[in-house]
């Protein structure tokens, strides 16, 4: 009866044990990849197999040279090792296959607000558990500048502008525009605007935009609305961002820029659009891009010195 208390009390011990090694291999590893990703901007899967390496190296160690260190274990330590080399090479490749398998496994949230009054800083607090999530506090010096400060901060080789006023219910919205302008070889893209959310004169309006937008993505001047605008980092950052001296427009003049290295619209996706600020300022904010497309058709597409601006802190928050 000892006996066998002894012999459950040593596994109850060993098994303590045996889940600091898998703690060993997970903070050591977290530590790598905080450090490499985060710290020194590689790249997220060159981090993260890495971070796999050094913590299942550490972990091996821990596990054979005092969890199952046993004398009889000596002399069979390449026998041991190989063992356990072939395990996590089984563990790491389902790992990794699971990751693959994810609608579009690795991207980060930057959420760049120039000090809006909407309280954008609480809503944000919510979601840093659940995402990679950085939160860039910009001046209000207008669309431009804000959307240049996250892109700074960003890591990976795409780049997704997105507005407060998008929303959409597709799953695949991110790995489809990816997908879809890699296929395309288009270095910047844009999805398909589902008008649904809006009346019908708003679904007419916003159809006859977006038919006109698609003509002219067949054009050597490309437009897209800056609610959605899809774009290679190194373009980005070649182009030098978004033109801070426009103050309406400057999302047609970045991708009409951009569309050299290659522009289209995705229909396989799509996103919604609140309408609160065409409501608002209804046939002015019609009239305004109007006059504003016709300046820059006949200003050599050149919107720096276009007499329009957006209007911002004026509007009902989103519902």
């Amino acid at each position: 009866m000892m006996w066998r208390e002894f012999v459950r009390h040593k596994r109850l011990i060993q098994f303590i044990e045996y889940m600091i090694g898998g703690g060993v291999y997970f903070w050591s590893g977290l530590a790598v990849f905080a450090m490499l990703y985060s710290g020194l901007e590689i790249d997220w899967l060159l981090a993260k197999m890495a971070a796999d390496v050094v913590g299942f190296s550490l972990s091996y160690f821990v596990q054979r040279y005092w969890v199952f260190n046993d004398p009889r274990l000596k002399r069979k330590n390449t026998q041991t090792g190989l063992r356990y080399f072939l395990i996590s090479a089984v563990t790491l490749a389902v790992d990794y296959g699971i990751v693959s398998k994810q609608s579009h496994p690795a991207f980060e949230v930057i959420v760049s607000d120039a000090q809006s009054k909407d309280h954008t800083a609480d809503v944000i607090k919510q979601y840093q558990s659940k995402l990679n999530l950085i939160f860039v506090q910009s001046p209000p010096k207008g669309p431009s500048n804000g959307r240049n400060l996250g892109a700074e901060r960003a890591k990976g080789e795409w780049l997704l502008f997105l507005d407060a006023d998008d929303d959409t219910d597709d799953s695949d919205f991110i790995s489809t525009l990816v997908a879809t302008a890699m296929k395309q070889g288009w270095g910047s893209a844009s999805a398909r605007i589902n008008p649904a959310t809006g009346n019908l004169k708003e679904r007419i309006g916003m159809g006859l935009n977006y038919r006109y937008i698609k003509l002219l993505a067949k054009t050597k001047h490309p437009v897209a609305p800056g609610w959605c605008i899809l774009t290679k980092k190194a373009i980005f950052d070649k182009l030098g961002g978004f033109n801070e001296k426009i103050h309406f427009g400057e999302d047609y003049d970045y991708v009409s820029r951009a569309g050299k290295d290659g522009f289209g619209f995705v229909e396989d996706t799509y996103y919604y659009v609140d309408f609160r600020r065409a409501r608002e300022e209804g046939w002015r904010l019609t009239t305004k891009a109007i006059l504003n497309e016709v300046y820059r058709h006949t200003h050599g597409y050149n919107l720096e010195n276009n007499p329009f601006k957006y209007e911002f802190g004026k509007h009902k928050a989103r519902k």
